[in-house]
């Protein structure tokens, strides 16, 4: 391992004194963020030593629980696997002013990557396109609701009082400055939380529905890092929602007379001369891009 890595543990106490505790994620099959809460004193043994979690965490479903079919849960033996930081995410906390979080990776004992891990299959994948001389280029938009966080069994959830007004807003209007007006605190703090993570969140827009928004994240040579943006911003969007007294909920279909929300990824390909092989002649596309779809279906 490079100097690297040690450099920013050992430089990020001094730069935030204030900060006395760590947040490690570990994101599972759902982009659920797992993890533990570590004090200050450990951060460099993460670095040097790393910290373990069970293979059963890449096996749960969206509700926690463990699904054994996949073959990391008990039946298994649930072995504890090492886990290291992904460089450069160690960063503050915004809503939490004594709190760091850091991002990390699975490893096998052998030091390569775990197999379970969703991030380490798509970094096998890009490591494979840059083989061959191919780089994608991705973006990714969120789309999501505010909720009122009270629930009432059986119910649908209620839209959230705004933190300007103390109303709930009675109707949606796609592209409504009114509405990002009525939410102005909750946007610019999640603009703030955003710039002091590096995380390139640059656009955001009211959808269709009350109280539904979208977020735009700037596109990135790197797809891996592309996801690791996406992760991480559902974590601000969450929350500050919450710091707010309001929920945030990226449910497809919340209510179901209202419009869905979904989550949008543009991907281009690059080849070694920067052209987009995806971009075709006309509207059509590429054949490059055709097979690319037929591989999705």
């Amino acid at each position: 391992m490079s100097r690297e890595p040690f450099e920013e543990a050992n430089a990020f106490p001094e730069r935030f004194p204030e900060i006395r505790e760590f947040d490690l994620l570990l994101p599972d099959l759902n982009a659920v963020l797992r993890g533990k809460r570590i004090q200050r004193k450990k951060l460099s043994s993460i670095f040097r030593k790393g910290i373990y979690f069970p293979a059963s965490v890449f096996g749960m479903d969206v509700t926690g629980e463990t699904m054994e079919e996949t073959g990391l849960g008990f039946e298994s033996g649930d072995q504890d696997i090492p886990c290291f930081p992904v460089p450069q995410t160690l960063k503050p906390v915004p809503w939490q002013k004594q709190r760091g979080q850091l991002l990390l990776r699975m490893f096998e004992t052998d030091g390569s990557p775990f197999y379970g891990n969703p991030r380490e299959v798509l970094k096998t994948v890009c490591d494979k396109l840059a083989d061959s001389g191919f780089n994608p280029v991705v973006a990714v938009e969120m789309e999501f609701y505010l909720t009122d966080p009270k629930r009432r069994s059986g119910h649908p959830p209620k839209p959230a009082r705004s933190p300007e007004t103390g109303e709930c807003e009675a109707e949606g209007q796609l592209y409504s400055l009114s509405s990002l007006d009525v939410y102005e605190s909750f946007l610019n703090e999640i603009s703030t939380a955003s710039a002091s993570q590096n995380i390139p969140a640059d656009t955001a827009l009211a959808e269709l529905a009350p109280g539904q928004f979208e977020i735009n994240l700037h596109h990135v040579p790197d797809a891996v890092q592309a996801c690791d943006h996406a992760v991480l911003l559902k974590r601000i969007i969450r929350s500050t929602a919450r710091k707010h007294r309001m929920e945030a909920t990226f449910m497809a279909k919340p209510y179901p007379n209202e419009a869905g929300s979904g989550m949008h990824v543009h991907v281009s390909l690059l080849d070694k001369k920067g052209r987009n092989l995806f971009q075709g002649k006309d509207a059509s596309g590429s054949t490059e891009l055709r097979y690319a779809i037929q591989g999705l279906r």
